[in-house]
């Protein structure tokens, strides 16, 4: 029987039953009532602790059986397989630390899928230019190559080293956006300045596109992380600007809104599809007008900056005209920094 595996048990009915024995052989020498009434209160003992004892088991053997079909995820914590006294406490325990240990398994692999995925993305997009790094490095190796077809290899060659390098600097900053490595320090920014400082870069591009900026300051202040938010910003724009119809004007607008700091930018070009605009921010997503050298990874930088300092990204399109509005949230009493 499993009950006797037990030492403690095992000592108690080897003493119990020593003295019953010693009790009946007393009763056969000398028939004293005292020895009569113990060996009855000893059998009592003996038979209700073996009984408890063998309950006692039965209840642990039903415990394990559902730890089993815990591990295996067959079994659910339910008020009619809830056992009694402390073991209720601990199958409730038990049950809570399984779960915990099951959902960071399911984390731990969906990371891992996550991760491969990412690693396929980036092979994806580096393969590219470097194939044709080398096709070109190859052909400028030929002493007969014409002067003119070497330095527009050349230059080919430099705007993929540029887009690489654009490339990998996005990649680094997800990456440590991803691990939460970030710490995001927000202060009050002057709107204005911000607002310059997010276009500075963009000047040539909106040349090439023929588009300017009508930039629209309704607000003097907005608390954020200056930084990561000019990045955001510069990305939106920056795609704003490579969707825009020749000889139009991008809205850009900083204000106040019901539920935060707002800033706007609305273009004028094709209409994203409904069933698109969820997709945009998808890590390496290109839309059929992107340009050739996009590589899809700016809008989703942009929300994870945003939502990491506890802001949200909403687009609408509509009629030629797209609007992406971030919302930054007012400052709270105790929003000093936000890791």
């Amino acid at each position: 029987m499993k009950i006797l595996r037990n030492g403690e048990i095992r000592v108690f009915l080897f003493g119990w039953l020593t003295l019953t024995v010693l009790s009946i052989f007393a009763l056969i020498v000398s028939d004293d009532l005292a020895i009569y009434i113990f060996l009855i209160y000893s059998l009592l003992v003996g038979i209700l602790f073996t009984l408890l004892s063998f309950l006692r088991y039965k209840k642990l053997e039903k415990l394990n059986q559902y730890l089993r079909e815990l591990s295996l995820g067959k079994a659910k914590l339910s008020f009619e397989d809830l056992l009694e006294g402390e073991l209720s406490i601990l199958q409730s325990e038990l049950y809570k630390l399984t779960v915990s240990i099951r959902q960071q398994n399911q984390q731990l692999q969906q990371d891992k899928e996550s991760l491969s995925k990412s690693l396929a993305d980036i092979s994806h997009q580096l393969k590219t230019p470097l194939t044709s790094l080398y096709m070109m490095f190859d052909l400028m190796r030929d002493p007969l190559l014409d002067e003119h077809k070497r330095e527009l290899f050349m230059s080919q060659s430099l705007q993929q080293l540029h887009r690489m390098k654009s490339l990998i600097n996005s990649l680094l900053k997800m990456s440590r956006l991803e691990s939460e490595t970030v710490k995001f320090t927000k202060e009050w920014v002057n709107a204005s300045q911000l607002a310059l400082e997010s276009q500075s870069s963009l000047d040539i591009l909106m040349d090439i596109q023929s588009t300017s900026i009508n930039t629209e300051i309704l607000t003097d202040k907005i608390y954020c992380d200056k930084n990561w938010t000019q990045e955001a910003i510069n990305n939106i724009l920056k795609n704003a600007i490579e969707h825009s119809q020749p000889n139009t004007l991008i809205n850009f607008v900083i204000k106040k809104g019901s539920l935060g700091y707002q800033i706007q930018i609305t273009n004028v070009g094709n209409t994203i599809a409904p069933e698109d605009l969820h997709k945009i921010f998808t890590r390496f997503y290109k839309s059929k007008d992107a340009f050739y050298d996009s590589v899809g990874i700016g809008l989703s930088l942009s929300k994870q900056i945003i939502e990491q300092q506890n802001g949200f990204i909403d687009v609408t399109s509509a009629k030629n005209h797209t609007t992406f509005t971030i919302t930054l949230p007012f400052q709270s009493e105790n929003d000093d920094s936000v890791t």
